[in-house]
């Protein structure tokens, strides 16, 4: 059990562990991929159709999640002038 606070927390200009765990991430999605897109096809029994319909959710969940990010940040990262 850890008895520190201090070992549990973010620190500043980490990017050993941000590359970390953006790799076991990419590598996780990359593997689900064609998992995924088997899976929709053998559901709907039809290639085209389930895989357009899955890109194009993936790409508006995309849009989404970066529009929504953009907007929650409380610093604009936009110079102003």
């Amino acid at each position: 059990m850890i008895a520190n606070n201090e070992s549990c927390t973010v620190k500043p200009n980490n990017l050993a562990g941000i590359y970390v765990v953006l790799i076991a991430i990419s590598s996780v999605s990359f593997i689900l991929l064609p998992v995924g897109l088997e899976l929709g096809v053998e559901i709907t029994r039809n290639a085209e159709t389930s895989t357009a319909i899955l890109w194009s959710g993936g790409n508006a969940v995309s849009v989404i999640w970066v529009l929504g990010t953009n907007f929650s940040s409380p610093q604009s990262s936009y110079s102003r002038g």
